[in-house]
Order: structure tokens, then sequence, then C-alpha cells
């Protein structure tokens, strides 16, 4: 009991890190932030977690199992995030010094979104067990990264956009004032459907719902669509956008149309 409290908090904790973390504390090294602390101290509480388990023999194989699960996960979210914000940065974003933090929080989400609808079109090449779970394991933790700095998206719209606002009805007022703006009802509707399908992404609610858990999780093709126009109304469209966008429909109609012809063999 006391283990799956501790795996709760840790989880927990890099999460919150993740919502309110200043990314580019990381990227230059700025140590002195309390963001950075958390984040670090996060990082080393899983690797030493991990290093406990091939040193001490746990005989209660769920209690092994929950732990190594939690502390790869982390440790994994943290490369996703390390590597891809790199890469983002050095490779993909033309104009950095322009880059707002709303705008970052915005690239970084849409980033893997689309890596996520990736992912599912690749797994039907793949033949390696190990290499199609690590796959799965993959898809699952870039969910998380999209659900996470989505929120941090919504959080950096409303401080830089409505600064003076105190509570949560003075941004209320301000988001119903400004719904009628084809950027901002683009991405709420985007926004909202992934917000859903992030609070309905567990084996609870999976269990529960049945066949209709997958039905409902067909949203996010429409999520995607939604989140291309609220980039489409920023005219913020750019290669980028349009070769990750056109790529995704190529991969995804491919295997489409090559499992059609295999259910007709």
């Amino acid at each position: 009991m006391i283990v799956k409290a501790f795996l709760i908090v840790l989880y927990t904790s890099v999460l919150y890190n993740f919502i309110f973390l200043d990314i580019g504390n990381i990227y230059n090294l700025n140590f002195p932030s309390l963001d950075f602390l958390m984040f670090i101290w996060n990082l080393i509480v899983s690797l030493l977690g991990i290093i406990s388990l091939w040193i001490f023999q746990i005989k209660d194989i769920r209690i092994k199992n929950n732990s190594r699960n939690t502390f790869y996960s982390i440790i994994c979210l943290y490369i996703y995030l390390i590597v891809w914000f790199f890469i983002s940065q050095e490779y993909l974003i033309a104009n950095r010094d322009l880059l707002t933090v709303t705008k970052l929080s915005w690239y970084l989400s849409f980033l893997f979104l689309s890596l996520w609808l990736f992912v599912s079109p690749v797994l039907f090449f793949i033949k390696n067990v190990k290499l199609k779970l690590f796959l799965i394991l993959s898809r699952k933790l870039l969910w998380i990264l999209v659900c996470i700095i989505l929120i941090r998206h919504i959080i950096d719209f409303f401080v830089t956009h409505y600064p003076w606002g105190t509570w949560i009805w003075d941004y209320w007022n301000y988001f119903i004032s400004q719904i009628e703006n084809p950027v901002i009802w683009s991405g709420t509707v985007g926004a909202v459907i992934i917000l859903l399908l992030g609070l309905t992404s567990n084996k609870f609610s999976c269990m529960k719902m049945r066949k209709w858990w997958k039905k409902l999780h067909l949203l996010v093709f429409p999520a995607y669509v939604s989140s291309m126009l609220h980039i489409w109304y920023l005219d913020r469209i750019d290669w980028f956008y349009g070769s990750i966008t056109l790529s995704i429909i190529i991969m995804r109609a491919g295997v489409y149309i090559l499992k059609i012809n295999k259910w007709k063999k």
C-alpha cells in the first residue's frame, strides 16, 4: 500500500511538473529555477527506483511490475519531451525568437498528437513483438504528453491574453466574449475532444464503455481536423504542419487500403 501511494505521488508530481514546467529553463540549463530542480529531482528518483529494482529482489510480482512500469514510463516521458523539444527547437521551428510560451505549448502538443497518430499505422508493419509492445507503450505516453501540454497551452492562453483575471469566473467571461472568433472556437473544439478522450484513456473507462470506447476515441480525427483549422485561422500553416499532416494522411490511408485488401483475401 505504501509503495502504491509513493508511485501515485511520484507520477502525479511528474505530470504536475510537466504542466507548469518552463521547458526553456531545461533547454538553457537554468539551474536556479524551481521547476528545473523539481524536473531533475523526479528524474533522479525514477532512475534510483529502476536501479533499486535491479539490486533488490522484490518477491511481490505485482509491486515489482507496477514499480517497473511506473519508473520506465516516467523515464520515457522525460526522453520524449527533451528529445522532441530539442528537435523542434533546432530543426523545425523557423523563428524561435518570435515564439511565445503559448505558441510553444501548442506547437509541442500538436507535434505529440501527430506522432501519436503516426504510431498506429506503423504498428501494422511491425512483426517483432518486443518492438510492437514498445511502440504501444510509446503511443500511450505520447497521448499523456498531448493532454498535459494542451492543459499548459490553455493556461498560457489565459495568462497571456487576459492577465488581469483573478477568478475562474473572470476567465470564463473572457472566453465567452471571444468564442465567436474562429481561432477560439476551432481550438476549443479540438481541446474539449482531446481532454475528453484523455479522461477516458484508462482501463476503468475501457471496461465500462466496452465497444463504445473505440467509437468514442475515433473523435481524435475530428480533434485533429479542428486543430488544423485552429492553425489555419492563425495563419501559421507552414511546411512543418503541411508535411506532417500529409504524411499522416498518406500513411493511414495506405494502411487502411492494405487492411481492406488483406481482409478480401
